[in-house]
């Protein structure tokens, strides 16, 4: 896979613009960080945060033990990309790191990170681009505020799911 490239093949173009590193969301809710870290850490609940913008195509794995899955992402403009992804709980209790590979080239990692505060969570939600591909270089930089905004709303989910729970 190759890494990310902000230059332009082309030096009559210029520098093309840098894509995103990483997009990130973040939002205190009014839930436990356990009831969060709980509900995230079984990635059948994960189809509970998509709106209409992602289609949850399969789970890998088990049920209630679930290692990954593949989505499909409807962006602006009719773009959709397709994703696999794969789920790697971590051992502390506050953070859930995944992957996601889109295509063949773009790689990411997605963190959950959940941060205890008075009366509930700082949760945020970042997807850290690895590689990406050509495709994927132009897309990102327009697509990053639109990814940012259904993060926001993933993280908004959550925690209407968690307060479902108590």
């Amino acid at each position: 896979m190759k890494a990310l490239e902000t230059t332009s093949e082309h030096p009559s173009r210029g520098s093309s613009p840098e894509p995103p590193r990483s997009i990130r969301a973040r939002k205190s809710v009014r839930a436990p960080l356990e009831t969060l870290y709980e509900f995230l850490a079984t990635l059948d609940n994960h189809w509970l945060l998509t709106d209409r913008f992602v289609a949850l195509e399969r789970l890998h794995g088990p049920v209630e033990s679930r290692t990954g899955g593949e989505i499909t992402i409807r962006g602006p403009w009719g773009l959709r990309r397709h994703a696999r992804t794969w789920l790697d709980v971590d051992e502390d209790g506050s953070r859930i790191v995944g992957t996601a590979v889109v295509g063949r080239r773009t790689l990411a990692r997605v963190t959950w990170a959940l941060t205890p505060i008075p009366n509930g969570t700082d949760v945020e939600l970042t997807a850290s681009i690895l590689t990406a591909s050509p495709l994927d270089r132009v897309l990102l930089p327009v697509a990053a505020p639109w990814l940012r905004r259904r993060f926001l709303a993933a993280i908004e989910r959550l925690e209407e799911q968690a307060l479902r729970r108590r």
